[in-house]
């Protein structure tokens, strides 16, 4: 199956890099964009038809990675990420996105997203299939359009991809940012480690300055994410930014767990800082000889900032950051 997928991808790429169009179809698709698919630069392809708009594109990351000789790992070239992404919308109120994994690697089913949308109102939107869980802006965040390599400790901890339903929403001109999730416990981490417990979680950003119309403070905001599952019967894992295992348990047989994250983030123009801390706790852990015991102390934090030298300005919309633009430049 992996192999199939990657002589589709590598299809894939061909056609889209190729060179075969001459100065007539060039001038053609120019003329008719609505009718043909367009190549944006290293963005991908683009079509609309009939009030839809389609987007193919995707993303391929190789590392190049030494270890140290105390660590079980080869050091190399690697495949990191190879996935492509399908996104769509209808009317700009119903909206699709498919992310296929083709290395397989950090997913179940070759699959990280693949979700059906509806855009009620800008107070409430619901989507609805496998979803990407994030309590957090970092782990909210494409990895290409974060400042660091990939996730830290607080987005492996607590973050998912599950089957579920989510809404959200934006409330008071924008001000507030809310979204509530309810998955069934068929998904997986962000390594691949299958999470077999149902969540319900809700978080909520507030940008409590905004309003005032200051315009050196006003991106400031503050976020909050509590999750809570009746059951916990998975592992802890955690890795490095640069995928190097700091440990891992058994499955836990553990009655609840619950999840505490708050965070504070800010940009102005080509800045933006953020710092996040996570608290957890899985309850009536069986340690052996009948005894049980809490598992309180699955904390972690972290702390980012960066700047754009060429100008680029940042973003922030939906509980993630997006990727910089310059000023003028296209929106997302």
């Amino acid at each position: 199956m992996k192999n199939y997928l990657f002589i589709w991808f590598w299809l894939l790429m061909c056609f889209a890099f190729a060179p075969g169009l001459n100065a007539e179809a060039k001038s053609s698709l120019e003329r008719t964009p609505s009718s043909y698919f367009q190549w944006k630069k290293l963005r991908g392809l683009d079509t609309e038809w009939k009030g839809w708009k389609i987007h193919l594109g995707g993303q391929l990351t190789v590392d190049a990675i030494t270890y140290d000789k105390d660590n079980k790992k080869d050091s190399g070239l690697r495949w990191e990420t190879v996935n492509l992404r399908i996104t769509g919308s209808y009317m700009n109120k119903f909206h699709f996105y498919i992310e296929p994994d083709l290395l397989g690697i950090d997913t179940k089913n070759n699959l990280y997203e693949a979700w059906a949308g509806w855009d009620i109102t800008p107070a409430f939107q619901v989507k609805v299939g496998q979803i990407r869980v994030a309590l957090n802006s970092e782990f909210a965040t494409r990895p290409e359009d974060f400042p660091s390599i990939d996730y830290g400790f607080s987005s492996y901890l607590d973050g998912r991809y599950d089957l579920g339903l989510q809404v959200g929403g934006s409330l008071w001109n924008h001000s507030i940012w809310y979204q509530g999730s309810a998955t069934s416990g068929q998904g997986f981490d962000l390594d691949g480690n299958r999470k077999a417990d149902s969540q319900y979680s809700i978080r909520a950003v507030v940008f409590p300055i905004q309003a005032l119309g200051y315009n050196f403070l006003k991106e400031g905001f503050l976020g909050l994410g509590l999750a809570w599952s009746p059951d916990y019967d998975d592992e802890i894992f955690l890795q490095t930014p640069l995928r190097s295992t700091v440990f891992t348990t058994q499955d836990l047989d553990g009655d609840s767990a619950r999840w505490i994250h708050a965070e504070f983030g800010w940009y102005w123009g080509a800045f933006r800082l953020g710092a996040e801390r996570v608290d957890g706790e899985v309850q009536d852990v069986k340690v052996g000889n009948a005894a049980h015991q809490d598992f309180d102390q699955l904390t972690s934090w972290s702390a980012y900032a960066s700047w754009n030298i060429t100008g680029e300005r940042m973003r922030w919309e939906r509980g993630r950051w997006l990727s910089p633009v310059l000023d003028g430049g296209a929106e997302d």
